[in-house]
């Protein structure tokens, strides 16, 4: 396989991943508020917490390789996100 093939699969990869976090990160606060426990509430809004640190890096990270980090879109996880189920 040629280099810049493996080039183009990795960064492909990268934009997947830092799709899923746009979503995981859009959809811990819906999450949150619908949780019927407080214990359950807490706990999406300290992962929450987590992501959204996490995500900023993956931010910064992507930028050397494309202008707007943007993934590819996935139709159905972002329907699974809508109902808070996993992808």
């Amino acid at each position: 396989m040629p280099e810049n093939s493996l080039q183009q699969l990795y960064i492909e990869q990268l934009k997947d991943l830092y799709n899923a976090e746009t979503q995981l990160v859009k959809a811990l606060p819906k999450m949150a508020k619908a949780a019927k426990s407080e214990a359950l509430r807490e706990g999406f809004e300290q992962h929450l917490n987590r992501r959204e640190v996490m995500f900023s890096g993956s931010s910064r990270f992507l930028r050397p390789w494309m202008k707007a980090p943007k993934g590819a879109n996935a139709p159905e996880c972002k329907a699974s996100s809508r109902r808070g189920k996993k992808c």
